[in-house]
């Protein structure tokens, strides 16, 4: 229901965004009303001001319940995975994840134990050193062991740092349900990362709580010279 109603608020805006420069260029066509039909002038800036009202309230109320939407996302409340790869060694990830002339473009192996309650997981890697440019997104599978190379090339782009040590973080999330949110651009740049996660943590009717634990890891990678 919240979502519902989130979304027409969005609908509502985009109708009263629009409405309101067509009233204003009637109002101005009928500026000349003002002496020979006074009242029907004070109906047409009646319905402008009300039109300016639902517009602004609309875009008020939208951006409270966007705000409310993700603002409960708090990672101190869940459970923490332990997360481990065969593909990271003293804090350095193998050249063979790379998208690299070296390496060979798989996905990291992962593993971690079954999350009581989980319907299935997701996984995130990014890079911290470049805008938070995404290298992995894949939602919904069932799997605690990933293989080296489990991610399809629709979903997994390696690191392949253009210049000095970058630092890539890989985050496992443990859901509730299979519905899963989809922000973030692979192979390309993004906000926080906490905002693509925040994004799993809702459920179909709006409200929060569809992450159940997350785990993650921190590994760096060198260009090559």
């Amino acid at each position: 229901m919240t979502e519902t109603i989130h979304q027409i608020l969005g609908i509502i805006g985009i109708i009263a965004g629009i409405a309101f420069p067509v009233m204003l260029i009637v109002l101005l066509a009928n500026l000349k009303k003002r002496q020979t039909d006074p009242k029907g002038f004070r109906q047409i800036v009646t319905a402008v001001i009300a039109v300016t009202l639902l517009n602004a309230g609309t875009n008020i109320a939208y951006f409270a319940m966007s705000v409310q939407k993700y603002s409960r996302f708090d990672t101190g409340q869940l459970e923490v995975m332990e997360l481990t790869s065969a593909d990271l060694h003293d804090g350095v990830w193998d050249t063979r994840i790379t998208k690299t002339d070296a390496g060979e473009n798989l996905s990291p192996q992962l593993q971690w134990d079954p999350v009581e309650g989980a319907a299935c997981y997701a996984v995130y890697m990014v890079d911290e050193s470049a805008d938070h440019w995404l290298h992995w997104k894949q939602m919904g599978f069932t799997e605690t062991e990933l293989p080296s190379g489990f991610a399809p090339g629709a979903c997994y782009i390696g690191p392949y740092p253009p210049e000095g040590t970058h630092v890539y973080m890989v985050y496992v999330l443990a859901l509730r349900s299979d519905r899963c949110g989809n922000l973030g651009r692979l192979d390309a740049p993004n906000a926080d990362v906490t905002e693509m996660l925040q994004s799993l943590d809702v459920k179909e009717d709006g409200s929060t709580g569809n992450v159940i634990a997350y785990g993650y890891l921190t590994g760096t990678y060198s260009a090559q010279k």
